[in-house]
């Protein structure tokens, strides 16, 4: 199933922090349409997608950095929220770094 529809939708910004050097570090929350949570999970657990980007201070860029995918429990859970390793996006951000920013 192709799901590059669902991160590159309009989302929410959870982290929108400007670089000492010009531009920022974007990282937005999208829905992810997959209903089915793992195991173990809290009832009423959603699944989203993370996206971090480097945003330029002039002009525009459709490149990203990172793309994961984490479980939302609800409110009161612990965790809170956790990464989903075996689902992420784009093959070449699967290292440690890119998941601790984008998280």
């Amino acid at each position: 199933r192709e799901l590059v529809s669902e991160y590159l939708a309009p989302g929410e910004t959870l982290m929108n922090l400007p670089l000492a050097y010009g531009g920022s570090l974007l990282v937005t929350a999208h829905s992810s349409i997959e209903d089915e949570c793992p195991k173990g999970a809290p009832t009423g657990t959603v699944q989203e997608w993370r996206v971090l980007q480097f945003r330029p201070e002039h002009g525009t860029t459709n490149l990203l950095q990172s793309v994961t995918k984490v479980c939302k429990a609800p409110e009161g859970s612990t965790p809170r929220e956790w990464l989903r390793c075996e689902a992420m996006g784009l093959d070449y951000t699967k290292s440690f770094v890119s998941v601790v920013l984008a998280g």
